[in-house]
């Protein structure tokens, strides 16, 4: 077994905040997930980003890097198994109370003779929580965002 050297983080107190909201989310995306579709919990978390515009004393790849970092410690410390889209919807919520909005990105990939599918953030264009190598080896879907009108469902 390969172990990576990680450069030492303590949790700060600010941190703890962030690392509680995470696993609380995770759990709240996990169990929306099984109750509704896809695209209403992604507008929950995407919805978080009109609401909040906070200015940063550090830079916005500090703030991407930092919770990033803490998210990530929750997923690996949570009593669920924590799926990528699971943790991209949390990131991303997270990311949008900070003001910062990244977008889901899919993946698909054939490894061994069967598909395999990831989920990622992008932030102006760049990989979030993800090598880029990594993202490199999956083929990116491309969705087209639905319409906000629902033309099969008039209200009159």
């Amino acid at each position: 077994m390969e172990h990576r050297a990680r450069p030492k983080r303590n949790l700060r107190p600010a941190d703890l905040g962030t690392f509680l909201t995470a696993w609380w989310m995770m759990l709240f995306i996990d169990v929306s997930l099984r109750l509704f579709p896809y695209h209403r919990v992604s507008q929950w978390t995407r919805a978080v980003s009109i609401q909040r515009q906070k200015k940063h004393s550090l830079g916005t790849q500090e703030v991407i890097s930092r919770i990033c970092w803490v998210a990530s410690a929750a997923r690996r410390r949570h009593a669920l198994r924590i799926t990528c889209l699971r943790y991209t919807l949390t990131l991303q919520w997270l990311l949008a109370r900070a003001g910062i909005p990244a977008q889901v990105k899919f993946g698909v990939r054939k490894s061994d003779g069967q598909f395999q599918a990831h989920a990622w953030l992008e932030y102006q264009g760049a990989p979030i929580g993800i090598s880029e190598k990594l993202e490199k080896e999956y083929t990116q879907l491309v969705f087209h965002p639905p319409s906000n009108e629902r033309p099969f469902f008039k209200s009159e």
